[in-house]
């Protein structure tokens, strides 16, 4: 999605410069593709304030029906318990040179 969004942007950005440049000079469209994009960066920043405040709940959560999912998120590891990324790491002895 944030290539697609690049490559708009580049796009009409390309095609205001070039269009403003064919008939002013080089500095009127340098000035004139700089004010679309603040005038489109301020309506955009205007925007955000219309999105919620908070997010709806997941409806694909995976913890059980009516258990709380911060508690359960949030919760440390029982002892002894390896995360994926050290269940994936050689065990080396204590003192051991790698």
């Amino acid at each position: 999605m944030q290539s697609i969004a690049s490559s708009i942007g580049v796009a009409v950005f390309g095609s205001a410069f070039f269009h403003t440049i064919a008939t002013d000079s080089p500095e009127q469209a340098y000035q004139q593709t700089l004010l679309i994009q603040v005038g489109l960066l301020v309506v955009f920043l205007l925007l955000t304030f219309l999105f919620p405040k908070k997010g709806r709940p997941d409806e694909f959560a995976t913890v059980g029906d009516g258990e709380d999912t911060t508690a359960a998120a949030s919760a440390a590891p029982a002892t002894g318990a390896t995360t994926p990324l050290a269940s994936a790491m050689p065990n080396h002895a204590e003192g051991e040179r790698l």
